[in-house]
């Protein structure tokens, strides 16, 4: 939330490169400060069991489902990271009304992250997941049609309300779908494919932008979306966990629980 502001001042105090510096700064410190060693045997022990594990969860129809959850929520975003700056630049908003907007986007998390997970719990993480995103494609397609830093401001707050919501959501669907030794791993992939489509998007979306503008770039993310939204819905039926009842882990997560290779 304070990132944007925080950008805009150390801009504002010593211009376009200090925003950038500062941060090399921070992780080269931290990085100082950390000392790990490894045995070689630990690093290949390591490597088979990891592959065994990761095998075991992609296995399941129900992982495979919470992954695409974690693809559709994170497709906008990585398309919205690099673009947003310059479209709010390009319709003609201030620094300071760009940083401001910005920072707005983050308010919704720290006000309604805990409800979004109560909302997992009581309707059931797929279900709940795949609504919310049902409800934030259209929001996502109104960044096309926006054309004031305002407009822009509250689209985003609206949609990111709903990825309070979608996120612990995602997650839950994982851990339901995870075998329980293998938990971890589980929220390990989710958050490693979460990541992966974030930079897919981030490095699709700025060409599509530059090329075809905003229109373009919101109207297919919100149509990739809806399109992956959809296919998780579908997944999720089929594995039986579209509505699992509370506290009940999902029989095939019993299985493989021992991912020691062949």
């Amino acid at each position: 939330m304070i990132g944007p502001p925080l950008a805009f001042a150390i801009y504002a105090a010593g211009g376009l490169r200090l925003p950038f510096l500062a941060p090399v700064v921070l992780l080269v410190l931290a990085g100082l400060s950390l000392r790990v060693r490894v045995r070689d045997q630990d690093q290949i022990e390591t490597a088979v069991r990891t592959k065994g594990e990761i095998r075991s969860v992609l296995a399941l129809p129900a992982a495979r489902a919470a992954l695409l959850i974690g693809a559709a929520a994170n497709l906008s975003i990585g398309a919205f990271e690099p673009v947003i700056a310059k479209q709010l630049t390009d319709i003609g908003a201030s620094d300071t009304a760009a940083g401001l907007t910005l920072a707005s986007f983050a308010l919704p998390y720290v006000f309604f992250a805990w409800y979004g997970g109560r909302v997992a719990d009581r309707f059931g993480a797929y279900r709940t997941a795949v609504i919310s995103m049902l409800c934030t494609v259209p929001f996502v397609a109104m960044f096309g049609l926006a054309e004031t830093a305002l407009a822009i401001a509250i689209v985003g707050v609206i949609r990111s309300c709903f990825d309070t919501i979608t996120t612990p959501s995602g997650s839950a669907a994982m851990a339901h779908a995870s075998p329980f030794k293998l938990l971890a791993t589980g929220q390990g992939l989710y958050g490693a494919n979460s990541s992966l489509m974030t930079g897919i998007a981030a490095l699709a979306g700025a060409p599509i932008y530059d090329v075809w503008g905003a229109k373009a770039l919101w109207f297919a993310s919100a149509g990739s979306m809806l399109v992956l939204t959809v296919a998780t819905g579908f997944l999720a039926m089929r594995a039986g966990a579209w509505n699992p009842k509370p506290g009940v882990v999902a029989p095939e997560t019993i299985i493989s629980a021992d991912p020691s290779p062949a």
